[in-house]
Formats: C-alpha cells, sequence, structure tokens
C-alpha cells in the first residue's frame, strides 16, 4: 500500500481538494482509466473548459504530497418531475493504491456541500451491477445513498 495512504489515513482531508486544472489532465486521465473510462487528452481538456465556464458542472480533485490522488465530478440541474435543484456524481475515483483511507468520503462529502451551496435538494449517482462485488456499492450505501433499484437506459446517438 502507498506510504501516502498510512500518513493521511482517517485525516479529514476536505483542505487538499480543489477544482481540476489543465496540468492536472493527464493524472485525471489514468484515475479515469482505473474506472474504465478512456479518454484523450483533448477530450479531457473540453470537459475541464465546460468547468470553467459554469457552476454547473466541476471536477474537483484531492492532491497529497503534491500527487493526484483522487477525482469527482458533478454536474448541476433541473428536472421536471423533481423540486429544485439536483445534482449527480459523473464520476468517482481514487486512486488503487489509496483506497480505503477515506479519500473517496472526503471527496464525496465535498461535492454533497457544493451541491448543497448551489441550492440543490438531492444527490444521485449510478455505479455499474459489476462494482457491486469490490464494495463500491457497500461505500455508497455507507454514506446515506439509497438503492432504489431504478433502471438505467442507455443510447448511444452517433
Amino acid at each position: 500500500m502507498h506510504e501516502l495512504f498510512h500518513r493521511y489515513k482517517d485525516i479529514i482531508l476536505l483542505d487538499f481538494i480543489r477544482e481540476a486544472r489543465v496540468e492536472d489532465c493527464n493524472d485525471c486521465i489514468i484515475l479515469l482509466k482505473q474506472l474504465g473510462y478512456h479518454l484523450e487528452s483533448h477530450e479531457f481538456k473540453v470537459k475541464l473548459e465546460l468547468c470553467d465556464n459554469s457552476s454547473d458542472y466541476k471536477i474537483f480533485v484531492m492532491i497529497l504530497d503534491n500527487k493526484l490522488v483522487g477525482l469527482i465530478a458533478i454536474t448541476l440541474t433541473h428536472f421536471l418531475h423533481c423540486k429544485g435543484k439536483y445534482a449527480k456524481i459523473a464520476a468517482l475515483v481514487v486512486d488503487c493504491e489509496m483506497r480505503g483511507g477515506g479519500i473517496g468520503s472526503n471527496l464525496l462529502r465535498y461535492v454533497e456541500n457544493y451541491a448543497l451551496a448551489c441550492g440543490c435538494d438531492k444527490i444521485e449517482l449510478t455505479s455499474s451491477f459489476y462494482r457491486r462485488a469490490g464494495g463500491t456499492h457497500q461505500f455508497y450505501l455507507n454514506h446515506g445513498y439509497l438503492d432504489n433499484a431504478t433502471q438505467y437506459f442507455v443510447k448511444i446517438l452517433n
């Protein structure tokens, strides 16, 4: 296990979180590959431009000892069927060597507070069924998220 894991385990780490920057691009791409997402550098930079131009789309990263160890992305929107503003976590990943030390919990808490500050009434996320065995679903349940068994549908348009 990584030495940073032991040094920062169980510490509240909200002060180590900031918005993602262009110089974080390669580190973020490496982390996203751990989730199975394959983005090119120019694609990630487009996402960062969206963040710069809107408070409704943000990517936050955690930096410990000058190493990017986790990221979380959130979108804020209004849905016809929901009161108020709605937040959706688009991605959450912690470096595989650093998992289990509170980084994901701190990133989650950070975006929950961000969503509240932006006037959101609800926050949701989706997580693939295959992540259940690795403990991901239990992680979310432990943080107060409910498994509402909603079926998720997707259609590729291009």
